[in-house]
């Protein structure tokens, strides 16, 4: 039930039938709890647009109402008018931790309409949820920031994107991080990085892939030059369509596979945010080993902790 065959697809029945799949969302947000997240970016979020109203709705508040059970917040990656931006975050100002405006807009350059729609934006979601930080996001590029100081375009951070192409690329990867960190300090406001991770690497073993996956992110978090650091993408999907292959030689760096069976990379990921959360964060001062459990033909199983 994909809406189109390429980046990024809306699985429509998932929204309209959300019912059916309300224990497969449950499942998802505990194994992201689990795993030791705090925030979960909702990646274009804008899509759920094309879902009747009365139906979106419904599956909101479950979701969000989700989020809030197993005490997870949410960014919201959005394109979309000051008024229904603003009201996505009014209704969810307890769960919403962030906006993200437009995925990657700087990375093409400042479109001509868009500062002052960005202005009003700002301006909206601060006066129903002051305490929601609102950024935009460039590529490598953070000289682009100072241009949207220029154009009078408010944010609370510096984002940045960026993925490694090969294994020779990944040393390099520190030098990024440290570049954020310094031009956030310079203008007062703090970087976050929003899509990280690696690509090309698809045709190596799982194994080998998670030889390499510590170094890719631990060349960004041991600068301690960012704050807050987001890993692209949680789920395995089957967007874009794996038969016409359309950018997917570029993918499978999810944590997951479709059974939502970990990856061999999401431990070592788990290892990592151990290692880089807060002390005080639960993550540190519990750990709790994946324990593996087989399930009868009625469903019954038990596992031992």
């Amino acid at each position: 039930g994909m809406d189109r065959d390429g980046f990024w697809p809306l699985a429509a029945d998932t929204v309209l039938r959300w019912p059916a799949f309300a224990d497969e969302i449950r499942r998802d947000l505990r194994l992201i709890k689990a795993m030791g997240f705090q925030v979960v970016r909702l990646h274009y979020f804008q899509l759920l647009g094309a879902i009747p109203a009365e139906v979106r709705q419904a599956y909101l508040d479950f979701l969000f109402g989700e989020l809030r059970h197993v005490q997870l917040r949410a960014l919201l990656d959005v394109f979309g008018t000051p008024e229904a931006i603003a009201g996505v975050v009014a209704r969810y100002a307890d769960v919403v931790e962030a906006v993200e405006l437009e995925n990657e807009i700087l990375i093409w350059g400042i479109p001509l309409d868009r500062p002052v729609q960005w202005q009003q934006t700002y301006a909206a979601i601060k006066q129903v949820a002051p305490h929601v930080r609102v950024h935009l996001t460039g590529y490598n590029n953070t000289g682009i920031f100072n241009r949207l100081t220029v154009l009078g375009v408010p944010y609370d951070r510096v984002g940045l994107h960026q993925y490694a192409d090969s294994v020779e690329a990944i040393p390099g990867l520190r030098g990024y991080a440290l570049a954020l960190g310094s031009f956030a300090s310079k203008v007062g406001k703090p970087g976050v990085i929003t899509e990280w991770n690696w690509r090309g690497l698809t045709r190596m073993s799982p194994a080998a892939r998670a030889a390499i996956y510590p170094p890719i992110f631990e060349n960004a978090l041991s600068t301690r030059a960012v704050p807050e650091m987001f890993q692209f993408q949680f789920n395995e999907t089957l967007a874009p369509n794996p038969y016409a292959g359309r950018g997917n030689l570029l993918r499978h760096y999810e944590l997951v596979h479709l059974s939502r069976r970990p990856k061999l990379a999401a431990f070592e990921l788990m290892k990592l945010i151990r290692r880089y959360s807060d002390e005080h964060d639960p993550v540190r001062r519990w750990e709790v080993p994946p324990v593996p459990a087989a399930l009868a033909r009625d469903g019954e199983g038990a596992a031992r902790l």
